[in-house]
């Protein structure tokens, strides 16, 4: 079992964050590792949008490997999900993601995001940590 854990508390450490998510999605194939790291990195991209506690940014990102899945969580210390956030993944099919990648909307399809380029996606503490899954 292969484990590693990142923590991002500034800024710049959401670019080192990116490069080491990169680093651990090696094991994929690379059209399995694009989409993974789509998911993964808006994943990233929701915590620091919506877990900032004022201006500080923290991010706890961990990784596992058994090498027949690759894990990777996140977990921000932000509000969570809005209720219509909540129903978009509940929802999260094909045809939401359409619906709501059609709209001028500068967010809401994260989490349809997510879930469409993972194999499984776990929400918990409110979707204040995620977990996503893709099969090696």
């Amino acid at each position: 079992m292969k484990y590693d854990n990142y923590i991002v508390k500034k800024p710049q450490d959401y670019h080192a964050a990116r490069k080491k998510i990169k680093n651990w999605l090696q094991p994929l194939e690379s059209d399995q590792q694009f989409f993974f790291e789509v998911a993964v990195n808006e994943a990233l991209n929701n915590t620091v949008h919506h877990g900032k506690n004022e201006e500080e940014i923290y991010a706890s990102i961990s990784f596992e490997s058994d090498g027949k899945k690759l894990i990777v969580s996140i977990e921000d210390r932000g509000s969570g999900l809005t209720n219509e956030a909540e129903t978009l993944y509940r929802q999260a099919s094909e045809e939401v993601f359409k619906r709501t990648a059609n709209t001028l909307k500068e967010s809401g399809r994260g989490l349809a995001i997510m879930k469409e380029c993972s194999d499984n996606m776990i929400l918990e503490e409110n979707g204040r940590r995620v977990t996503l899954m893709k099969y090696i």
